[in-house]
């Protein structure tokens, strides 16, 4: 009897066990938070700012849902639950031009070339601005970053791209000209022909004359 208690303790807590699993497994991404670290490459800020919540459906695949300060942008709430949506070029300018209405998730402002990061971030789609170039360089086009990133890593690293001022674009010299190859002469040379047959005649009339001689004598 007593060996039975045991058997049926042990099977209640295998069960428990495989119901509700390991506890760190089990949270899922929307209860993490993330990060979004940024290679600035030169001084200047970044602003933050979130344009879709995230959530994870029975099938697996994400649906994005904008938040209500870029709600309105047109198209925009259908294009980001595509394939490409995401990738877009245009995208990241459509939400950028509605920021006057949307409150940011943070400022961070760099030294030198230190990354900025950005932590404490609920998993969703953030666009990624820049108020105050670094020194010699053009403000960075907006970009969207989402976390979680590739391989559901909640730890996202971005390097946008920083154009130098005052570097002119090289333009190729005009082209001149060449020169064409001086060809060799095959074709027949015509000033010969005379001079050789003024020659030939000389030495006709000159035999001539000598037969002539001899004859005489």
């Amino acid at each position: 009897m007593k060996r039975l208690k045991v058997l049926l303790a042990s099977l209640l807590m295998t069960a428990v066990v495989l119901t509700t699993g390991n506890p760190a497994a089990a949270a899922s991404t929307e209860e993490m938070t993330g990060s979004i670290s940024v290679d600035m490459k030169a001084g200047g800020d970044l602003v933050l700012y979130k344009v879709a919540d995230v959530e994870t459906g029975s099938n697996g695949l994400k649906q994005y849902t904008l938040t209500s300060a870029f709600a309105g942008v047109a198209g925009a709430q259908d294009q980001i639950n595509t394939s490409a949506g995401l990738n877009d070029d245009n995208l990241p300018g459509k939400f950028a031009s509605v920021l006057s209405g949307a409150a940011s998730v943070a400022t961070l402002k760099a030294a030198n070339d230190e990354a900025l990061t950005f932590e404490g971030l609920t998993p969703g789609v953030y666009l990624v601005t820049q108020n105050t170039a670094a020194d010699g360089y053009y403000k960075m086009d907006p970009f969207l970053v989402t976390v979680p990133g590739e391989n559901e890593t909640m730890a996202v690293k971005a390097t946008p791209k920083m154009a130098l001022k005052g570097i002119p674009e090289t333009t190729p010299p005009p082209s001149t000209p060449s020169k064409p190859p001086r060809i060799p002469q095959t074709g027949q040379l015509w000033w010969p022909v005379p001079v050789m047959s003024l020659c030939g005649l000389l030495l006709i009339v000159i035999g001539i004359k000598k037969r002539q001689r001899s004859m005489s004598d």
